[in-house]
């Protein structure tokens, strides 16, 4: 029972060795100087990242959130410090600005370690531009909270005045 599954090479070849416990399907690489296995539930696709790395990296303009974030870092940064308090605010910002914690760090991240090696921002205008965007911004939280209340309040205004008449 020992198939090939896909072959990158003549001397490697993935094989099927065996299945496991519910359903699980257990693999081999065969063939080359590694002999581990890999095991994948059945019917599971393999992790693939669904974030390709772009061949050229995105222009920057001075509206582009990444950018605008990477100004506001380098503004609060004390030498290549930041105090959390400030990286509290400025994730705040990166995610009323369409970023997700992790790419609004990773934004961060890379204007600190400009300021480490006592680059300039616009040195760093490549790497942000590789940092993924969102289509639409995020909207806050608070803004629907209010909106909520705002509707409760206005729904038992119109009960009211249809009591009264």
């Amino acid at each position: 029972m020992s198939q090939p599954i896909s072959s990158s090479s003549e001397r490697t070849q993935l094989r099927l060795v065996g299945r496991g416990p519910r359903g699980s399907v257990t693999l081999r690489l065969a063939g080359g100087a590694a002999g581990g296995e890999v095991r994948r539930p059945r019917g599971a696709e393999p992790p693939v990242s669904h974030r390709r790395r772009p061949d050229k990296p995105a222009e920057l303009n001075s509206t582009d959130p990444r950018w605008v974030l990477a100004v506001r870092t380098q503004q609060v940064l004390q030498g290549a410090m930041l105090r959390p308090a400030e990286r509290q605010n400025l994730l705040r910002v990166g995610r009323l600005m369409g970023l997700n914690p992790f790419d609004a760090n990773l934004v961060i991240a890379i204007v600190q370690d400009q300021a480490r090696r006592g680059g300039t921002l616009g040195a760093a205008a490549e790497s942000l531009g590789r940092v993924p965007l969102r289509e639409k911004p995020v909207t806050s939280p608070v803004s629907w909270r209010v909106l909520r209340w705002c509707t409760a309040i206005l729904s038992a205004e119109l009960l009211i005045v249809w009591a009264i008449i």
